[in-house]
């Protein structure tokens, strides 16, 4: 369950962290990692949905809390995971990430 909630994302950062594999998934140009970078959210809510609130009707504590519990914790640890990622992209290709871009004027 874990590895389909939070596999997406796993696999972006590691991809981003590896020096040379990063300029080739997420170029200027348009990578693919760009493109999967846009998914990774919504596939966390379906799967999330599949695997929490339909799955636990069982359990005592309700489906719904589960699943806001899980979608919270996915927005806390996810935003450091991406200031790690975009730290490595900007240190080694050089992109610029226009809101922490230092101001020219």
């Amino acid at each position: 369950m874990a590895l389909a909630l939070f596999g997406l994302p796993s696999a972006l950062v590691g991809l981003a962290c590896v020096p040379g594999l990063n300029a080739l998934v997420f170029s200027a140009h348009g990578g693919p990692g760009w493109f999967a970078l846009a998914l990774c959210f919504p596939v966390f809510l379906v799967n999330a949905y599949r695997f929490v609130v339909r799955r636990a009707h069982g359990n005592r504590t309700s489906r719904w809390r589960r699943f806001a519990a899980i979608s919270i914790a996915y927005v806390v640890f996810a935003y450091p995971a991406a200031v790690l990622a975009e730290y490595r992209i900007a240190k080694d290709s050089g992109l610029p990430i226009w809101d922490r871009a230092p101001s020219t004027g």
